[in-house]
């Protein structure tokens, strides 16, 4: 898979050329199934099925709130 051209910093101009190779980059990548992961190909995409949900306890702006992630517990 190629890499990307960095932007150098500062004021640039960009060219089409680089915004299509952004688009081909990103429609090149395409999910893997992995451990507790199932990837199910479709007409319109894919379909991530996962296994091994967790819900975490977090703070959000000073108020609780939880959050699902995909992943396992060390030792479960």
């Amino acid at each position: 898979m190629a890499r990307l051209t960095p932007v150098p910093s500062g004021k640039v101009a960009i060219k089409a050329s680089w915004f299509r190779s952004v688009v081909e980059r990103i429609e090149e990548i395409k999910p893997i199934n992995g451990r507790f992961i199932n990837i199910n190909p479709t007409s319109d995409g894919y379909i991530v099925n996962a296994s091994s949900i967790i819900e975490l306890d977090v703070c959000r702006d000073g108020v609780p709130a939880k959050i699902t992630v995909v992943g396992t517990i060390d030792g479960a």
